[in-house]
């Protein structure tokens, strides 16, 4: 069996729906914001300098499990404890899309491997996303 983890230092950032479009050559594009393209570079990066030398990127089903955690803030420092969902204005489905294109060439070929997993999202005591890829024998 093959897998990948690590854990990825930074607050989360959500891919999300800029709703800035544009047009090149026909083809229309939608632009993503400079906080979503900076820590999708930084995950990649992280990804890439933890791999062992001569890494091949898994080309089989995979599954991603994800726990993205974000620091306690002082405000709040009463009221919740590490491991409390976070349910504050963050959408998990845009968390995870800003990951799985992150990983996409570097861990696996595609993100249309992903068949399964887990996602979480939580408060912390500092701001990280935990990542496990396996890959499923078939």
């Amino acid at each position: 069996m093959r897998e990948w983890g690590a854990v990825i230092d930074g607050r989360p950032v959500s891919k999300g729906n800029s709703g800035r479009m544009i047009r090149r050559g026909g083809r229309v594009f939608r632009v993503s914001s400079d906080a979503a393209t900076a820590h999708e570079a930084h995950a990649r990066r992280f990804a890439m300098i933890s791999l062992p030398s001569g890494y091949v990127p898994i080309a089989g089903p995979i599954t991603l499990e994800c726990e993205f955690r974000f620091a306690i803030p002082k405000s709040k420092a009463k009221s919740v404890r590490p491991g409390d969902p976070h349910v504050s204005k963050v959408d998990r489905g845009n968390l995870l899309k800003l990951l799985e294109d992150a990983l996409k060439g570097v861990i696996y070929v595609d993100d249309s491997q992903i068949v399964g997993g887990d996602v979480r999202k939580c408060w912390g005591e500092r701001n990280e996303t935990w990542v496990r890829v396996v890959a499923i024998d078939e």
